[in-house]
């Protein structure tokens, strides 16, 4: 390598890592750890998620929830909003069209839920975040509120 090879590559190499944003973390209380996701059952759904999670400065956040229903009945999310203090963020849930919120008995399907803030997303989180999912499960509405807390 010349000596100008070198100069580009080190540039390049200090221009790649100063652009890295540090990022942040919420996990779900009282979920259990399962490698780098956390997974819970309520009554037969199995719900596993890496979190909320994003990089400092994003105005938005995509967490997926891996919905595994071992029950005789179909699971159709219906809507997400989160709760952030005296705030409410009603979400955009992948997929308009219920068959893309819609998790057969018997199987697993990652769902993507989607926030967008007016503000940048972790100021927006606060402490305690709390998601809101309901769903229906052999057409009978249900409710979970998921209070999640900043990750170490």
């Amino acid at each position: 390598m010349t000596a100008r090879q070198i100069g580009v590559l080190g540039f390049s190499v200090v221009l790649a890592l100063s652009a890295c944003d540090p990022g942040y973390v919420y996990r779900p209380v009282g979920w259990e750890p399962q490698g780098s996701e956390w997974t819970k059952y309520f009554d037969g759904i199995g719900l596993s998620t890496l979190g909320l999670w994003g990089i400092v400065g994003d105005t938005d956040i995509l967490p997926t929830f891996d919905v595994t229903n071992t029950t005789d009945h179909i699971f159709v999310l219906q809507n997400a909003e989160l709760l952030v203090e005296e705030n409410s963020y009603a979400a955009n849930i992948a997929g308009k069209k219920a068959k893309w919120r819609t998790v057969e008995p018997h199987s697993s399907r990652s769902l993507t839920i989607y926030w967008e803030f007016d503000d940048v997303a972790v100021d927006v989180l606060g402490e305690r975040p709390i998601a809101v999912l309901e769903f229906t499960v052999a057409g009978a509405a249900r409710r979970i509120e998921i209070t999640f807390t900043r990750a170490e």
